[in-house]
């Protein structure tokens, strides 16, 4: 003999398959439906934060690796450019005050051959 098609087990079966899956005003399925929809966004959420704060917290490690090694090392280039410019300008001062002497010289002695 087959299956027994008229038994209560059969028609429940027969209900499932004219309503579908389920029955979506059943609170049974809704209810955990939507936890489980909102605990997958809360979590897709915390999950892009935490890769933004890994992202954030590598670009201030990186600055901080930087300023470190600046502190540790200061530029000694823009220090020397600086003082050889410094050097450079004292030496056209002092250029600058030999011709003015020398000129002066010129004249005195200019002004005291006519005596």
């Amino acid at each position: 003999m087959g299956p027994n098609v008229g038994s209560p087990k059969y028609q429940s079966f027969r209900n499932f398959l004219k309503i579908g899956m389920t029955d979506f005003s059943d609170p049974g399925f809704t209810i955990p439906a939507l936890l489980g929809i909102v605990a997958i966004v809360v979590g897709a959420i915390g999950l892009w934060r935490e890769i933004q704060d890994r992202k954030l917290s590598k670009a201030a490690f990186d600055l901080l690796r930087t300023m470190r090694r600046e502190v540790r090392e200061p530029r000694q280039t823009t220090q020397i450019v600086s003082q050889q410019e410094l050097r450079r300008r004292d030496e056209l001062e002092w250029k600058k005050l030999k011709d003015v002497a020398k000129a002066l010289g010129w004249v005195w002695d200019r002004m005291n051959e006519e005596d």
